[in-house]
Protein backbone atom coordinates (compact mmCIF):
# COMPACT_ATOMS: atom_id res chain seq x y z
CA UNK A 1 0.00 0.00 0.00
CA UNK A 2 1.44 3.44 -1.01
CA UNK A 3 -1.71 5.45 0.92
CA UNK A 4 -0.96 7.67 3.84
CA UNK A 5 -2.99 6.44 6.42
CA UNK A 6 -2.74 9.42 8.57
CA UNK A 7 -5.51 11.44 5.29
CA UNK A 8 -8.29 10.99 5.95
CA UNK A 9 -9.64 10.47 2.05
CA UNK A 10 -14.31 9.94 3.37
CA UNK A 11 -13.49 6.54 0.94
CA UNK A 12 -12.80 3.16 2.22
CA UNK A 13 -10.17 1.82 -0.94
CA UNK A 14 -6.61 1.47 -0.28
CA UNK A 15 -4.13 2.88 -3.05
CA UNK A 16 -1.34 -0.14 -3.36
CA UNK A 17 1.28 -0.34 -5.92
CA UNK A 18 2.07 -3.67 -7.93
CA UNK A 19 4.39 -5.85 -7.42
CA UNK A 20 5.86 -8.57 -9.68
CA UNK A 21 8.47 -11.12 -9.49
CA UNK A 22 9.14 -10.30 -13.40
CA UNK A 23 12.42 -9.06 -13.17
CA UNK A 24 12.07 -7.68 -16.92
CA UNK A 25 10.13 -4.89 -15.56
CA UNK A 26 12.67 -2.45 -15.38
CA UNK A 27 12.51 1.21 -15.63
CA UNK A 28 12.70 4.68 -13.65
CA UNK A 29 9.33 4.68 -12.97
CA UNK A 30 9.84 0.55 -11.42
CA UNK A 31 11.97 -0.72 -8.02
CA UNK A 32 14.03 -3.58 -8.21
CA UNK A 33 14.08 -5.35 -4.78
CA UNK A 34 15.97 -8.63 -3.63
CA UNK A 35 14.27 -10.80 -1.49
CA UNK A 36 17.40 -11.35 0.72
CA UNK A 37 18.16 -7.70 1.04
CA UNK A 38 17.00 -5.65 4.32
CA UNK A 39 14.59 -3.95 1.73
CA UNK A 40 13.23 -7.71 0.95
CA UNK A 41 13.25 -9.74 4.41
CA UNK A 42 11.04 -6.24 5.85
CA UNK A 43 8.98 -6.37 2.84
CA UNK A 44 8.37 -10.66 3.55
CA UNK A 45 8.58 -11.01 -0.29
CA UNK A 46 9.74 -14.48 -1.51
CA UNK A 47 11.49 -13.82 -4.67
CA UNK A 48 13.51 -11.08 -5.93
CA UNK A 49 10.61 -8.74 -7.41
CA UNK A 50 9.72 -5.08 -8.71
CA UNK A 51 7.32 -2.56 -7.12
CA UNK A 52 5.77 -0.98 -10.27
CA UNK A 53 4.76 2.35 -9.60
CA UNK A 54 3.31 3.08 -13.23
CA UNK A 55 0.62 0.31 -12.04
CA UNK A 56 -1.41 1.83 -9.33
CA UNK A 57 -4.47 0.89 -7.95
CA UNK A 58 -7.34 1.20 -5.28
CA UNK A 59 -8.82 -2.06 -3.27
CA UNK A 60 -11.55 -2.09 -0.77
CA UNK A 61 -9.93 -3.53 2.60
CA UNK A 62 -11.55 -6.48 2.23
CA UNK A 63 -9.24 -7.82 -0.54
CA UNK A 64 -6.02 -7.37 1.45
CA UNK A 65 -5.71 -10.62 3.39
CA UNK A 66 -3.20 -9.61 5.53
CA UNK A 67 -0.04 -7.39 5.91
CA UNK A 68 3.11 -9.20 4.57
CA UNK A 69 5.85 -6.64 5.74
CA UNK A 70 6.60 -2.88 5.57
CA UNK A 71 8.45 -1.17 2.43
CA UNK A 72 11.69 0.05 4.13
CA UNK A 73 12.19 1.84 0.25
CA UNK A 74 9.77 4.49 0.34
CA UNK A 75 12.29 7.24 -0.62
CA UNK A 76 13.22 4.90 -3.78
CA UNK A 77 9.14 3.95 -4.66
CA UNK A 78 8.23 8.31 -3.79
CA UNK A 79 10.71 8.84 -6.84
CA UNK A 80 9.55 6.38 -9.10
CA UNK A 81 5.83 7.96 -8.31
CA UNK A 82 7.17 11.58 -8.79
CA UNK A 83 8.05 10.34 -12.22
CA UNK A 84 5.25 9.09 -13.35
CA UNK A 85 3.23 11.48 -11.66
CA UNK A 86 4.69 14.51 -12.89
CA UNK A 87 5.62 15.49 -9.56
Amino acid sequence: MVQDETVETGLSQRVVDQITSNLDRTGDTRVQVSHDSPAGRAMGILSDSVIVADHLTTVLPREIDKVIGRCNCMPDVEKALRRILGL
